[in-house]
Order: structure tokens, then C-alpha cells, then sequence
């Protein structure tokens, strides 16, 4: 019984008693020279003994059966490969040492051969193809002429492989990539031809079935890769797209990221409490947007892949919300003359409404063409009108700003000179005069 199974193994399926017989003989006849009068207790002697008398007539059986078509073989590589067989001897000897290989591992498949010459021939002719499919140091010891043709006969072989394989590449892209087909064809072609190569000798005979599977299989998460859940390319692939030579992915890149830092920095500014208590929460959380979308715009070739491009443009987003912080609280620490108030005025409540009508209705004008100066100036014409013109006290304003009541004082504080320039600058007449 262990004898058939090793046999059949061998054979590739379920040898009958007719196929073994004489085998057997044969094998067992070698299990009982090697028995000797010594007593074995192994219960494993004689099973080791078997296996490794099919092995070695299986062995003997490859060889013959491989010596009796040596000269078809050596006629193959001949054929198609003359420059070789010609010029480099050794050369040649490394290539059918290289076939011989391949046919005892697929010798199993002989018993099925209706026409064994046939099927040595293609067995001959992918194995070579194989190997200069290879790049194969030893091909450096050729001769000129013997590379050369190694050369040529690696471009035609993968120009072939190519044009079958771009099809395959090409009905498997999503609709997000089809508008760079000719870009991702190329890229995955690549890549599938590299495993063909190190594949190519365990194709079948249909090799165009094989090929489609094999490509399939290659290329499967490399596509998955391309797209993020909503089908769209991901953002890695946007950045390989633009530096491939795509000026309009960077374009789409930033729009996508302009709508995700409105949510990004807002996020990375509280849950780090980044923002100074001096400055406007809002204001500031748009400054670091924007200079992250600047640095996004002039800094995208400073992306290394080494981590996921929105993890790396949210160490950006910290990064600038930590640097405009550093900059607010240096730029109050190297102040030597202060336009504002000090610490102990600031606290105090400025001077609630103004009575005289005349004096309100020009400083509803002086305070309106400070307003056109940009939203912060709105935020402060806002905060100056509440407090003198509706006698609103500084918390509540902070809280109708969404901000902190120290930022309401220095809006107040900032803004006043500012104010007192539009006066004389527009109206002629300063701050004593109302």
C-alpha cells in the first residue's frame, strides 16, 4: 500500500496493479537486501527504507525518460535559440540544467501526454523564455553578440506579454481611474509582468487562460488601492497622478482638502487648546487653515508617502496653528509701547452708552467705515456699538462673539485708535470734540 501511494504520487494519480507490479518487485527486493540479521524495533525502518527506494526509482525512471529526448530538447533550444547554442556553450548547459528541473518537477504530467514531444517542446521553450525573462547576473558573462539577442528576445517576449495583459488591466480599473487608463495601464502592466516572469514555467496549456488568471489575481489589490469608499482616487494616488505629469490632480487635491480643513482645524485647535486666549477663536482657526492649504499649495512634493496623506497633512495643520500661536504671544511679549490699556484699565468696563444724539449718529458713521476694513473690524465695530449705543455689558458681547471676554477687550483697546484716525482723517473733528 505505501508503495502504491508513493508511486501514484509520482504519477499523478492512482496507479492500477498492472502500472506497479514489476515495480514493486523491484522495490521490494531493495527493502530486504538492506534488511540485516540486526533486530529493528523502529517501527518507522521499514516505511523510510520503501519511500526512499520509490524515490530513488522514480529518480532513474525521470532520467531515462529525459536522455531518450536529449536530442529533441537540445533541437528545441537549437531552434529557437541558435545565437545561444552557438556562441555560449555554458550558457546553454545552464539552460538545459535549468529545463531538466522544470520537467522532474512536472513530471507527474507525463502520463496524461498524448504527444510527449509536443509537450517537451513547450516545456523547453518556456523555461528558456524563462530565464532571459530574468535578469540574470550571469547574462553579464555572455559574449556582446549572445547578450544582444538576450536582450532583443526579453523585449519581444515582454511587448507580447504587454499587449495581452493591457486588456486584462484595462477592464479592471474603476471609473475613477479611466480618465488616467493610460497611465494605470502601464503601471500595473509592469507589475504583472514581473510576476509572469518568476510564474512563466508554471503555465499550462492554454496559456492565455493562464495568463488572464494570473493577471487578475496580481493586479487585484493594487486596484482595490486606487479608490476610498466613496470610489473616489485616494489622496496618495492624486499626489503619484500629479508628480506622473496630471497638473489637475494637485487642483482637485487642494479643493478636497479645502472643505476638509474646515473641520480639520477647528479639531486640531481645541482638542490641542493651541489657540492664545488674546486672539479670536474663529479668526484664528481660519488663519490656520489657510496657511495649511499654503503650505499644501507650495509643498506638495515634500510628500514622502511614509505615512497616509490626510495624517500627513494633519501634522501640518499643528504644526502651523502651533507657529501662528508662537507668533501672537511673541509679537505682545516684544511690544515695548502698548496702544492699549493696561491689564487693570483693560478689566474695567468701558464707558456705557453715549447720550447726545449728534455725537452718536457721527460715530455710527465713523464706526461703520471702520467696518469695511474686514471681519475683524466687523467683530469690533459690532462689540463697540453693543457696549456704547446699547449699553451691553462685555460678557454678553463675548458671548454674542462666540469668543472670550479678554479678546472683547482688545478688540476695544486695539480698535480705538483706529477709530480716532477715521475721525480726524474722514470727519475733521477728534475724539475730545464728541
Amino acid at each position: 500500500m505505501l508503495v502504491r501511494e508513493r508511486l501514484s504520487k509520482f504519477a499523478g494519480y492512482d496507479l492500477g496493479p498492472e502500472h506497479y507490479d514489476h515495480n514493486y518487485d523491484e522495490i521490494m527486493r531493495a527493502v530486504k537486501s538492506a534488511f540485516t540479521s540486526k533486530d529493528h524495533t523502529d517501527s518507522i525502518w521499514v516505511p523510510d527504507v520503501a519511500s526512499r527506494e520509490v524515490d530513488r526509482l522514480v529518480s532513474k525512471k525521470q532520467k531515462e525518460l529525459w536522455d531518450a529526448h536529449s536530442g529533441l530538447v537540445i533541437a528545441t533550444l537549437e531552434k529557437a535559440f541558435a545565437p545561444l547554442s552557438r556562441l555560449d556553450k555554458r550558457y546553454t548547459a545552464f539552460l538545459l540544467d535549468r529545463a531538466f528541473r522544470q520537467f522532474v518537477t512536472r513530471y507527474s504530467e507525463t502520463a496524461d501526454q498524448d504527444d510527449l514531444d509536443q509537450w517537451l517542446k513547450a516545456l523547453v521553450n518556456r523555461t528558456v523564455e524563462a530565464e532571459i525573462l530574468q535578469p540574470w547576473e550571469v547574462q553579464q558573462l555572455l559574449s556582446t553578440e549572445a547578450r544582444q539577442f538576450c536582450q532583443e528576445k526579453q523585449s519581444e517576449l515582454w511587448n507580447r506579454h504587454a499587449d495581452l495583459a493591457a486588456p486584462i488591466v484595462r477592464r479592471a480599473l474603476p471609473p475613477a481611474a479611466r480618465e488616467f487608463e493610460e497611465y494605470y495601464t502601464n503601471r500595473l502592466v509592469v507589475l504583472a509582468l514581473k510576476t509572469i516572469s518568476a510564474e512563466y514555467t508554471n503555465c499550462d496549456s492554454n496559456f492565455e487562460a493562464w495568463l488572464n488568471r494570473l493577471v487578475t489575481r496580481v493586479i487585484d489589490e493594487p486596484i482595490q488601492s486606487l479608490t476610498n469608499d466613496n470610489g473616489e482616487l485616494r489622496d496618495e494616488e492624486l499626489v503619484r497622478l500629479y508628480r506622473a505629469g496630471f497638473p489637475d490632480c494637485k487642483t482637485l487635491l487642494l479643493e478636497r482638502y479645502n472643505t476638509i480643513l474646515r473641520n480639520l482645524a477647528p479639531s486640531v485647535v481645541y482638542s490641542k487648546n493651541i489657540c492664545p486666549e488674546s486672539v479670536d477663536r474663529d479668526e484664528f482657526i481660519k488663519d490656520v487653515a489657510q496657511e495649511t492649504s499654503l503650505k499644501l499649495l507650495t509643498g506638495l512634493d515634500t510628500f514622502k508617502f511614509e505615512s497616509s496623506f490626510s495624517t500627513w497633512v494633519g501634522t501640518i495643520c499643528e504644526n502651523e496653528a502651533r507657529s501662528l500661536s508662537r507668533k501672537v504671544v511673541r509679537r505682545f511679549k516684544d511690544k515695548k509701547t502698548r496702544e492699549f490699556v493696561s491689564l487693570e484699565e483693560l478689566q474695567k468696563e468701558p464707558e456705557a452708552s453715549i447720550p447726545n444724539e449728534d455725537h452718536r449718529e457721527i460715530l455710527h458713521k465713523i464706526i461703520d467705515k471702520h467696518r469695511q476694513q474686514g471681519p475683524r473690524a466687523v467683530k469690533s465695530a459690532d462689540a463697540i456699538e453693543w457696549r456704547h449705543f446699547e449699553d451691553i455689558d462685555t460678557a454678553a458681547i463675548a458671548e454674542r462673539l462666540h469668543t472670550t471676554q479678554a479678546y472683547v477687550y482688545q478688540l476695544f483697546s486695539h480698535d480705538y485708535p483706529e477709530l480716532r484716525r477715521i475721525a480726524m482723517d474722514d470727519f475733521g473733528i477728534s475724539g475730545t470734540d464728541l
